[in-house]
């Protein structure tokens, strides 16, 4: 964990987790293994992030999101989300399917973002 990181109450880090100087993660959630989130982040309260989730610097993640990471559960082909630089995941009704990649300073709102599956 680098410096100033902020994570509130009953929030769950799992092993091999980096997460970067100034990011505050919110109550509840759980940040699953083996996954990158830079700097200065905002992950309000009841997040889920899987494992290979990569959060570039200064990315909102908004309360109850969740990423997944699994096209077909359960399978083998696990394979993160991608959040560049900048962006902005609304609320709870705002998802991102496995192996999805934001444009930085991209904004997800009410819709699904799925990649293409295969």
């Amino acid at each position: 964990m680098g410096r100033d990181v902020t994570v509130w109450h009953f929030t769950y880090i799992g092993d091999e987790t980096v997460i970067g100087a100034g990011t505050s993660i919110g109550s509840l959630s759980h940040v699953d293994h083996h996954l990158t989130i830079g700097r200065n982040c905002r992950i309000q309260g009841m997040v889920y992030l899987p494992p290979g989730t990569v959060i570039g610097d200064n990315v909102f993640i908004g309360p109850g999101v969740i990423l997944t990471n699994d096209p077909f559960p359960p399978s083998e082909k696990l394979k993160g989300v991608t959040i560049q630089d900048n962006a902005v995941v609304c609320a709870a009704a705002a998802r991102a399917r496995c192996g999805v990649e934001t444009e930085a300073a991209h904004i997800i709102e009410r819709a699904d973002v799925s990649a293409p599956v295969g």
